[in-house]
């Protein structure tokens, strides 16, 4: 969506599938490797990555939601060409090395560990817990620390190569920008993408609770609840617009 009065370019590049494709084995693959996208690459190392983006104005904040994940990130007109070659050359070309891998553990296994006492947060998850069971929607976003611990390079890589293909993306433009020039340049781009890859695993219906409850008592002086209930899906014409 061009918009010549705007004066950034806002983009965002996201590939179908991920978290819905995790299991209790590999919970939070998806998120870690997002995060670990920029920790290095063939030519550059995760200080030269944040500091080529830094230059550019920002960097690229990435959203793993349950269906899809990518990257959305703002540049100026002049710096949007460079900007979106580097995070493609991330894309593609990202390597994990091992030792980011091992700071980037400490961080999300302290998120979890924080989780744990959030009263917004693990209410939620015990929520998700109880209706979707072993369901992938049921998964805590960044795993369980058993999971996360077991992550390394090779794991990161062939997750990677199951995601990141023609197939799966969708790319969304709005700002300042000419249309045909952003379409070259976005097509130029996908060069380095496979064309093909592994089709999206959709998990299975969910039919309805898993359980009816699910209860942690922690040592807190508060008590949080979420109650829920089943709605109709997005599609349907009971649902509310």
């Amino acid at each position: 969506q061009p918009d010549p009065h705007y004066p950034f370019v806002a983009a965002a590049i996201f590939f179908l599938g991920g978290r819905n494709e995790e299991n209790e084995t590999n919970a939070g693959l998806t998120p870690f490797m997002f995060r670990s996208i920029a920790k290095g690459t063939s030519k550059l190392n995760a200080e030269q990555i944040a500091f080529r983006f830094d230059a550019l104005g920002n960097t690229p904040r990435f959203s793993c939601y349950r269906d899809v994940s990518g990257f959305t990130f703002e540049a100026l007109p002049e710096s949007f060409s460079e900007m979106w070659e580097l995070l493609m050359h991330c894309i593609y070309d990202s390597r994990f090395p091992e030792t980011e891998i091992v700071t980037e553990k400490g961080k999300v296994l302290s998120a979890i560990r924080r989780n744990l006492d959030d009263n917004f947060v693990r209410p939620l998850q015990l929520f998700q817990r109880a209706y979707y069971g072993s369901h992938p929607y049921g998964l805590p976003e960044n795993g369980f620390e058993q999971t996360v611990q077991n992550f390394n390079t090779e794991s990161l890589l062939s997750w990677r190569s199951r995601m990141f293909h023609s197939q799966r993306v969708l790319v969304a433009v709005a700002g300042n920008f000419d249309a045909n020039e952003l379409f070259q340049k976005l097509e130029k781009g996908f060069d380095q993408l496979p064309i093909t890859g592994p089709e999206i695993l959709l998990p299975h219906p969910v039919l309805g609770p898993a359980s009816p409850e699910q209860f942690e008592t922690r040592p807190k002086k508060q008590t949080a609840f979420v109650l829920g209930f089943p709605a109709p899906p997005a599609t349907s014409k009971d649902a509310h617009k």
